[in-house]
């Protein structure tokens, strides 16, 4: 962790993906929150964790 805050390499991953007017919107939206653009896309969502195994 660094300064309980995203490593250089995450955030720069998010920064990328998250791109105003090509992944999400504010056009569309009544309450002023975002839209994704991606309803066509797929999603597959991996997680790991480094925990024993009888925690």
């Amino acid at each position: 962790m660094t300064n309980f805050g995203p490593t250089a390499v995450v955030k720069n991953f998010i920064d990328s993906v998250a791109v105003a007017n090509k992944t999400f919107s504010y056009k569309y939206s009544k309450k002023g929150d975002a839209v994704g653009l991606l309803d066509h896309l797929r999603v597959m969502i991996v997680t790991t964790q480094g925990a024993p195994k009888d925690w």
